[in-house]
């Protein structure tokens, strides 16, 4: 199905100028997103740009939650690349550093072939490569080679790094899991960050929970979105064992194992080499339900251990 935007007023988080930025005659995708209801790309100083439509109830969530969403992004794009310059050099240099955060925020109407709706738009750096859910899925199930322990270790190392910077300026991003990393060669890109918000905030406008996602160990595990540092933990900690279940160690042990997951010994310690003991410690304590070691930097805490014990550099 796909509709399209006849107009949209578009305000850059970081502003450059006073001026609004007009779009018209867009067209649009229905989204596979549980939250966005329509998607496409549009063109703006030389830089493509993800637009992600709202209306409904996700529409007022975000509006509720809009003055909080616009900080964190805000603060995520100065932190993240040089600001000096304009709003298309800028998306470049954030998908380079791993990031896509919200660019500009948009309002507008839509023709969905029915009728015409008021609608609430985001834009975010249009990322270019392989989505790391289907990769890791595709690995995991056997339809493609499985990844070296050393690709999976750094994919995820890289990871932590980036989310452990996000969260020393004080933001969450709320809904970390595969399906919001882009893979550009061996190098991950964060996306979706339309729900992330200051912790002080309060929780994020969108909470990822595991137990309703592709591992069968995670499916007790609810995320308390209360706590939103600790949501983002849980949703890396998730990444990492998709990303450890796709390595040709996890799935030779697997192979040989009564229970696939790290209760038996040799899934256990094929987890360890490929992630390290303290990725295995905090897999365990999420799945049982006890929460991060450092409550405060639950990422910053994981990716200090993994550091201190060779696994990242």
């Amino acid at each position: 199905m796909s509709a399209r935007a006849l107009y949209l007023y578009c305000t850059p988080i970081i502003h450059y100028s006073s001026d609004t930025i007009v779009f018209r005659g867009i067209e649009l995708k229905e989204s596979s997103a549980l939250t966005s209801r329509w998607s496409g790309v549009i063109d703006h100083d030389g830089a493509r740009l993800y637009l992600k439509i709202y209306e409904g109830g996700s529409k007022r969530v975000i509006e509720e939650k809009l003055n909080s969403i616009v900080e964190a992004n805000a603060s995520v794009a100065r932190s993240f690349s040089m600001h000096g310059f304009g709003l298309g050099r800028m998306a470049v240099g954030l998908v380079e550093k791993g990031v896509a955060p919200v660019m500009m925020v948009c309002r507008g109407a839509v023709d969905n072939g029915r009728d015409v709706r008021s609608v609430l738009g985001l834009a975010a750096p249009y990322v270019e490569g392989e989505n790391l859910l289907p990769f890791a899925l595709s690995r995991i199930e056997g339809s493609h080679e499985n990844l070296e322990g050393e690709a999976a270790r750094k994919i995820f190392c890289a990871l932590l790094s980036i989310v452990a910077r996000i969260h020393d300026l004080g933001v969450a991003h709320g809904d970390l899991k595969p399906a919001n990393v882009i893979l550009r060669g061996d190098k991950p890109v964060i996306i979706d960050f339309d729900g992330a918000v200051p912790a002080i905030r309060g929780p994020p406008a969108f909470c990822f929970n595991p137990a309703n996602a592709d591992l069968a160990e995670f499916s007790g595990v609810n995320a308390d979105c209360s706590d939103s540092f600790k949501v983002d933990w849980l949703g890396i900690i998730y990444t990492g064992a998709l990303l450890a279940h796709a390595s040709k160690p996890v799935a030779e042990a697997r192979e040989r194992a009564s229970e696939p997951s790290i209760e038996d010994p040799n899934v256990r310690e094929a987890f360890e080499h490929v992630m390290g003991k303290s990725f295995v410690e905090d897999l365990e304590a999420a799945l049982k339900g006890r929460g991060p070691l450092d409550p405060s930097q639950p990422v910053a805490s994981l990716l200090d251990r993994m550091r201190g014990e060779g696994v990242c550099a």
